[in-house]
């Protein structure tokens, strides 16, 4: 690999070349390098703007993706479809042997919908918390307490208890407007705060590039082992920096790719 454009120039200066545009010619040489591009470091500097996602109530938008392959487990499973619900952080996980589209309905009625009801919206793919919870004077009471008689169940006034309830409900409608305003500012510092490092990367048709080897695992994954592989061309720009792919055989790769796993590639054309 190559160890950088002053140290090139440099070089062919101390054996006696010397053109008006060698820097400028060694920093192509350097980016075309097939070696130099597939073992670059990987940028940790976001490509795209934050998108800022809310969720109007508990249980009603949930994210889903599938994580693995991981070493195969008792049951020969290896992948794992995981859910999250967008307004508790609640999870939910299955591990699976193979991913089938019967298999994902399945996981999504048996442990979504029968469990908490039929969601509003799932965002699919591949902030700070409340901090007054509008629930927090309602406690919560274990089985093993009601069939154990305690101070606290036995001396309990229902009167008094039906009025604290009923007075409850009666301020339960601020305190969901003050946390939701309290979400909405500490999402907007974030917003903030994240998009001031973002260093905008965007590819159109017709590009090459290269994909990051760790999200795709199409090489083998070691400590000296190639941090990207390709290339790719990309066929079709989708919204928030997605795109789709096919290799140099003019296959089209089945899902799309954000552009934090992609870059861009400097070699001929296929």
């Amino acid at each position: 690999m190559h160890a950088g454009t002053r140290s090139i120039v440099a070089k062919a200066l101390r054996i006696g070349y010397y053109w008006p545009t060698i820097h400028e010619d060694a920093r192509k040489l350097i980016q075309a390098c097939q070696d130099c591009q597939v073992h670059k470091p990987v940028p940790r500097n976001p490509q795209q703007k934050l998108s800022l996602i809310t969720s109007p109530w508990l249980f009603y938008k949930w994210g889903i993706d599938i994580a693995g392959p991981f070493s195969e487990g008792p049951g020969k499973v290896k992948f794992l479809i995981v859910v999250i619900d967008y307004f508790t952080k609640w999870i939910e996980a299955k591990p699976v042997a193979t991913i089938t589209g019967s298999q994902i309905k399945k996981f999504m009625w048996d442990n979504i919908v029968c469990r908490f009801g039929l969601p509003g919206e799932i965002i699919s793919d591949n902030g700070k918390q409340f901090q007054d919870n509008p629930f927090k004077d309602w406690e919560a009471v274990i089985p093993a307490k009601i069939g154990m008689p305690t101070l606290r169940t036995a001396e309990v006034n229902l009167e008094e208890n039906k009025e604290s309830l009923e007075i409850n409900l009666d301020l339960l409608e601020e305190r969901r407007e003050l946390a939701a305003i309290r979400e909405a500012k500490s999402k907007t510092k974030m917003e903030r705060y994240y998009n001031s490092k973002v260093r905008s990367v965007s590819f159109r048709t017709g590009d090459l590039v290269y994909r990051n080897n760790e999200a795709s695992r199409a090489e083998d994954i070691r400590k000296l082992g190639p941090k990207w592989e390709g290339p790719y061309e990309v066929t079709e720009a989708l919204r928030k920096g997605s795109y789709k792919l096919r290799d140099r055989d003019g296959n089209q790769l089945p899902r799309t790719w954000n552009v934090s796993n992609l870059k861009k590639c400097y070699v001929h054309k296929m």
